[in-house]
C-alpha cells in the first residue's frame, strides 16, 4: 500500500501541476500519504473543511479531498464507485455548510431551516467526478424560513440562494468549491433561483415536461432542511 501510494505521489508530482501545488499547500495530507496511510490522509482532508470562514473552509476542503482522493485513485486504492461517492458526499457537506452559513450571516442564531437543496443529475446519483458541476434545485418554505424584519420570504430566499452560490462558486485565491448549475429548476428563464416548495410541487403535478419528471429518477435531498427535502420528494 505504501509503495503504491508513493508511486502515485511521484506520478502526480511529475505530471499534474495542480496536484503538485496542492501537495505543497497541504502538508498534513501529503505527509500522511507519504507514510502510506490513506485513512489518516482522508481524516486530514476532512479537518480542512472546518473553520469560522465558510468560504475559505469550503475551498480548503475541496482542495484537500481532491488531492487525497486523486492520489488514492492513482495508487489503485479507490474503486470507481467509492471515489464518486466520496466526491458526492463532499458536495453534500459543502451545500449543507453553505446553506447554514448563508442563513446564519443574515439571521444570527437562527437554525438552518426552511431552505433545502435537492440534488439532481450526477450528484443525485452520487456519481460526481473531479470536474463535475452540481445541479441542485433550491427550495424554501415561506412559513419557516428565517428572515429579517419586514422582509418577504421570497426576498430572503433569493438572497440566501445568491449567497449559497457565491460561497460555493466564486473564485478567490483558493479557487472555488463547486460550480453550480440551477437550470434544472422549473422554467429557469423566468423563475427565481429559489422556489417556494408548494409552488414547485404544483408545477410537477400539473405542467412539468416529461424530461423534468424523469430528472427525479436520480433526485435526493443533499443539503439544508432535511424535513423540507423529504416533504418535497415524498410529494413528487
Amino acid at each position: 500500500c505504501k509503495r503504491r501510494i508513493n508511486e502515485g505521489l511521484a506520478r502526480a508530482r511529475a505530471h499534474s501541476p495542480f496536484l503538485r501545488m496542492q501537495l505543497e499547500l497541504l502538508p498534513q495530507v501529503a505527509s500522511a500519504l507519504a507514510e502510506g496511510d490513506r485513512d489518516t490522509a482522508f481524516a486530514a482532508a476532512r479537518s480542512e473543511e472546518s473553520g469560522e470562514d465558510a468560504m475559505a473552509a469550503l475551498r480548503r476542503g475541496r482542495s484537500a479531498w481532491a488531492t487525497a482522493l486523486a492520489i488514492a485513485d492513482l495508487a489503485g486504492l479507490m474503486p470507481l464507485e467509492a471515489l464518486t461517492r466520496a466526491l458526492s458526499d463532499l458536495a453534500d457537506r459543502s451545500l449543507d455548510r453553505a446553506i447554514a452559513a448563508a442563513i446564519s450571516e443574515r439571521t444570527p442564531g437562527e437554525p438552518a431551516r426552511g431552505f433545502a437543496a435537492i440534488a439532481l443529475g450526477k450528484l443525485g446519483s452520487r456519481e460526481l467526478n473531479y470536474s463535475s458541476d452540481i445541479d441542485p434545485i433550491l427550495l424554501y418554505d415561506p412559513a419557516t424560513l428565517p428572515r429579517r424584519a419586514r422582509e418577504e420570504p421570497g426576498q430572503a430566499a433569493l438572497r440566501i440562494a445568491q449567497r449559497v452560490v457565491e460561497l460555493l462558486q466564486k473564485r478567490d485565491g483558493n479557487g472555488y468549491a463547486f460550480r453550480i448549475d440551477l437550470r434544472l429548476r422549473p422554467s429557469p428563464e423566468v423563475t427565481p433561483i429559489a422556489l417556494p416548495v408548494d409552488a414547485a410541487i404544483g408545477h410537477y403535478e400539473s405542467s412539468a415536461l416529461p424530461w423534468e419528471r424523469a430528472a427525479f429518477i436520480r433526485a435526493r435531498h443533499a443539503g439544508g432542511d432535511a424535513a423540507l427535502g423529504r416533504y418535497f420528494l415524498d410529494a413528487i
